[in-house]
């Protein structure tokens, strides 16, 4: 059970707010890096997962990452 605990806690935010990733949509940053930028999500397409918001930059990439967010977050 203290595994699922730890697997469930919060994830870290910014001090300001909770937004996660610095607000970096996780999408484009962890399986298409372009020109080996990070690239920001809009807040039009924002989730909340594990305390935090997650931003994207289309409805497309917020649906993938609703479905499975454990493959797309920082390990």
């Amino acid at each position: 059970m203290r595994a699922q605990a730890f697997a469930d806690a919060p994830l870290s935010t910014e001090h300001f707010d909770n937004t996660a990733v610095n607000g970096h949509n996780t999408i484009i940053y962890q399986f298409l890096l372009l020109d080996d930028k990070a690239v920001k999500g809009v807040k039009t397409f924002s989730v909340q997962w594990r305390g935090a918001s997650w931003h994207f930059n289309s409805d497309e990439e917020l649906q993938r990452f609703s479905a499975t967010p454990e493959i797309y977050a920082p390990a």
